[in-house]
């Protein structure tokens, strides 16, 4: 995979210098200084809940992809762990509590943005929440729905991650 985000800088973050160069698939060097730059990703959380043969879904409120279907979860804060940020990514998403959580895959993805292609790795967790009748969509999320897995398409979904994912998920007996 390569990482467009190294074509985004031009100059050394630490002296300046315009011979900040390409070093590697992931990395830049400066020629001048020596630093060298590393892209690595950037952690992500995806909840998984499944009820009765159905998944929950969430509809995308805001770009990139507004309007396209998507799980609920987002990236890992600093000084986070995955398990935390599972916790927190579906309260404010949902408004719903996780009882219990499940580290099912893992896909590589990337984010657009403000106009810088993310690379991240996206982690897929299998979550038991509290009371699914008291959920309400926040932040981010437009709507959620339930929708049974045999009719989820992988291509109705946001993130070529989340495509994968569907895929997977078809394929596990959950």
């Amino acid at each position: 995979m390569e990482c467009k985000l190294m074509d985004r800088f031009a100059f050394c973050p630490v002296c300046g210098s315009s011979r900040f160069e390409a070093a590697t698939f992931k990395s830049c060097c400066c020629r001048q200084c020596g630093f060298e730059m590393f892209v690595n990703p950037a952690a992500s959380v995806v909840c998984i809940v499944i009820e009765d043969g159905k998944i929950l879904v969430a509809r995308r409120a805001y770009e990139p992809m507004k309007g396209a279907l998507d799980f609920p979860g987002g990236f890992v804060d600093l000084g986070e762990s995955l398990e935390q940020a599972v916790v927190r990514e579906m309260k404010e998403e949902t408004t719903l509590d996780v009882v219990s959580y499940r580290w099912l895959f893992s896909f590589p993805n990337k984010y657009l943005y403000s106009g810088i292609e993310v690379p991240t790795a996206d982690n897929f967790f299998l979550c038991k929440v509290s009371d699914v009748n008291s959920m309400h969509p926040q932040d981010d999320v437009e709507a959620l729905m339930w929708i049974p897995l045999e009719d989820l398409h992988p291509e109705d979904m946001a993130f070529t991650s989340m495509q994968e994912a569907v895929m997977k998920l078809k394929e596990l007996d959950l």
